[in-house]
């Protein structure tokens, strides 16, 4: 009875913690856009550790671009217009 009862319980906390996860954890889409813009290589070259870190601080500082040191030219200029556009 008591493992019928501790399983009941641990599904229930399970789906719990499911909805939760699913409703609270929402991404803002402007910075995923940004994000995508990036070479997507999380090298930490740019002084955070990952590229979605680099683009919620270039959500913040639009200069700040020239940091990603792999990222080609021609995809920083389409980065640096989108975030002044």
């Amino acid at each position: 009875m008591g493992i019928l009862i501790f399983g009941l319980l641990s599904l229930f906390f399970g789906i719990c913690i499911m909805l939760l996860n699913y409703f609270l954890n929402k991404e803002d889409p402007y910075i995923k856009k940004i994000e995508n813009m990036l070479p997507g290589f999380n090298c930490g070259a740019c002084g955070f550790p990952s590229c979605y870190e680099m683009a919620k601080n270039l959500e913040k500082n639009k200069d700040d671009v020239n940091k990603c040191k792999p990222i080609k030219k021609e995809n920083s200029d389409i980065l640096i217009k989108f975030l002044k556009g």
